[in-house]
């Protein structure tokens, strides 16, 4: 098993994380801790603070796109 796991300090981040078929982006003001294997990926946070989530495809054009509210069941839903 192959396993990965990198830690830095507080800073400001903006971690990509590609799995097929998306890309995922966090945004975050924190340390951060990421483990991965084979078959996970887990990011940890060393506190409390928001973080900003987005997702993409690998298209290089988009085919469409959503756009939701702020509301947290909104976003819920588009996904």
């Amino acid at each position: 098993m192959n396993t990965d796991e990198l830690s830095v300090a507080p800073n400001e981040y903006c971690l990509e994380i590609v799995s097929v078929p998306i890309k995922l982006y966090i945004g975050l003001e924190s340390a951060v801790l990421v483990k991965r294997d084979d078959e996970t990926t887990i990011v940890e946070f060393d506190d409390d603070r928001s973080v900003c989530i987005g997702v993409r495809s690998l298209h290089t054009r988009p085919a469409g796109t959503i756009t939701v509210t702020d509301h947290v069941e909104d976003v819920m839903r588009a996904v």
